[in-house]
């Protein structure tokens, strides 16, 4: 829901006009299926080759209702994947180890190719749009450790990421009255990032050890987009979405730009158990990494819901990389049967990438991103474990600046965040194993807040028992325990006047809340033919994004 609400030159309420509300409902059905080969073959006992294919088939078909209350009227759609669907990834690792166990050769390649191609129908009109993605990533990584002595090490290496994706979206949008705005839209992000480090270890004495390092990067950036009509429309008949591609315009945008990045870390060893480090980095948030699409989702120009009525999400493929100059300060210490460690960190921000509320469209929300002139961002990390069981946690304050004086980009946000793991193994229960877990997030904004006023708490719970030898594995889990919803927001924010009504001040109130999936339960069978370099594996996969984590829904 979301309404603007007026005041007089006092500041008293005169007026609330709802200005869009929505119930939005998506259900679907995934299949999925996956086959991984992997070896490791020694070709003698330091030197040791790893390969591994994984081919996996992920598809769905769902539907979404909009359901409007007001005037315009509710909106059905089906969603279906194609069936060609599929991704593709090869890993291949060169490991060789030396007589000093603190000299290293390593050299990976991991290639990950992806087809995913989907199709929206409008049922009620016959309109639809297809997406085709192909999506190419290639990381690349060598490094080599040396030690001049017991006390001093070096260590240099390369980094490539490689990343070609391209998008095409074939859409169709037709009005009651048979006006039909349809074409295609073509976007293309190519990205290569080649860094070279170099990494320098020095203990000084029993109590002190510095590590300098410096980091050199050459990125390049080609981001092509174009839009092709083919059956233009009045967008006083359909406004949203053909008033934001009208207002695009066809754009190759390449850049090529080098960065250094240098970083220095001490550290002070109080006794042989604990220790002070002192860190001063800086570090990039570049946008395109990550998240949907290969990360393309925060910089594709043009919204993928052609649909929807009255909310749309466009990426900004103009975003600057986001830097940081980070200076930290970590204590570890261990404690009665388990240990502990506490982070306090500073930053300074630069260019900082944060959502932005569009509202240059008139009764509508776009939602994209913008560069903040500046930012800070401060806080607290502990984390404990003992006997196996986690707790961990924080408490982050940021401030935004930008000299525009745009609320959007100006404010102070903080996070809280709480974490717990609890593992039980089947040999101390001696029936079977017990998990538990939880994260909590609370966020105050501008404004108002996010995943409600007193935070939301998701947790996931489950048992296991073994079989055969550990060979065969059952397991019954229940997520989402405390069934929780996913993201929420309410929140105000000041309009910019003159008003047409004469009111002296608006104010633009938001209410969203959505839920996803709520309660579920899960039964895995696990049967295991081998676990050779079980260990390597798990650590690749990790670093992979393998890691399963919380279903915060969202």
């Amino acid at each position: 829901d979301v309404e603007v609400r007026y005041f007089d030159i006092s500041g008293i309420p005169q007026d609330t006009v709802p200005l869009y509300s929505f119930l939005f409902n998506n259900e679907s059905n995934r299949f999925g299926q996956s086959i991984k080969l992997g070896s490791d073959y020694s070709i003698n006992e330091n030197l040791i080759l790893t390969g591994e294919v994984n081919y996996k088939v992920h598809l769905r078909q769902g539907t979404k209702n909009q359901d409007n209350p007001r005037e315009l009227p509710d909106i059905l759609t089906i969603e279906k994947d194609g069936d060609d669907n599929y991704d593709v990834e090869g890993f291949f690792e060169i490991a060789k180890t030396f007589d000093n166990p603190d000299r290293e050769f390593n050299f990976s390649a991991n290639y990950d190719f992806a087809l995913d191609d989907e199709i929206e129908i409008l049922p009620l009109i016959g309109d639809s749009t297809i997406f085709d993605e192909n999506m190419n990533g290639l990381d690349i990584d060598v490094s080599y450790k040396h030690p001049f002595n017991q006390d001093t090490k070096i260590e240099f290496g390369y980094d490539g990421r490689l990343n070609n994706n391209t998008e095409t979206m074939d859409f169709q949008l037709t009005e009651s009255s048979d006006n039909t705005f349809s074409g295609v839209n073509t976007f293309r992000y190519k990205r290569d990032i080649h860094s070279f480090f170099i990494e320098y270890n020095q203990k000084l004495s029993e109590s002190f050890s510095i590590k300098p390092s410096v980091r050199y990067e050459y990125i390049r950036k080609n981001i092509k987009f174009k839009s092709d009509i083919m059956e233009e429309v009045d967008t006083e008949l359909i406004p949203l979405y053909a008033e934001i591609l009208n207002s695009l315009q066809d754009s190759a945008y390449i850049d090529d730009y080098t960065t250094l990045y240098p970083d220095l870390h001490f550290t002070y060893n109080i006794n042989e158990k604990q220790s002070i480090q002192f860190g001063l980095s800086k570090r990039a948030n570049r946008p395109g990494t990550g998240g949907h699409g290969h990360g393309s989702r925060q910089i594709r120009p043009y919204p993928r819901d052609v649909y929807s009525q009255n909310f749309l999400f466009i990426g900004n493929p103009f975003l600057k990389p986001e830097y940081s100059t980070q200076y930290e300060v970590s204590f570890k210490s261990p404690i009665p049967m388990g240990f502990a460690y506490a982070n306090l960190y500073y930053h300074q921000l630069e260019n900082v990438i944060e959502w932005y509320d569009d509202n240059r469209y008139e009764n509508s929300n776009v939602l994209t991103f913008k560069n903040a002139d500046s930012g800070e961002n401060m806080g607290v990390e502990f984390f404990f474990m003992i006997m196996g069981q986690t707790l961990g946690g924080g408490y982050n304050f940021s401030k935004l600046d930008d000299p525009s004086g745009d609320y959007e980009l100006n404010g102070n946000h903080q996070r809280l965040t709480l974490y717990n793991r609890i593992s039980l193994p089947e040999k101390y229960i001696k029936y079977f194993s017990f998990e538990f877990g939880f994260f909590f997030m609370k966020m105050k904004v501008p404004g108002g807040n996010l995943f409600g006023d007193k935070g939301t708490m998701w947790a996931n719970m489950g048992i296991s028992k073994s079989l055969f030898d550990g060979k065969m594995e059952v397991s019954l889990g229940l997520n989402n325990l405390f069934d929780r919803g996913g993201f929420q927001m309410t929140r105000e924010k000041p309009l910019e006047g003159p008003f047409d009504n004469g009111y002296a001040a608006a104010s633009e109130f938001s209410d969203v809340a959505t839920d996803r999936g709520g309660r579920t339960l899960k039964l895995n069978l696990i049967y295991r033919f081998g676990q050779l370099q079980e260990e390597k594996r798990k650590s690749r996969n990790m670093g992979r994004g393998g890691q399963e984590g919380m279903d915060m829904g969202y």
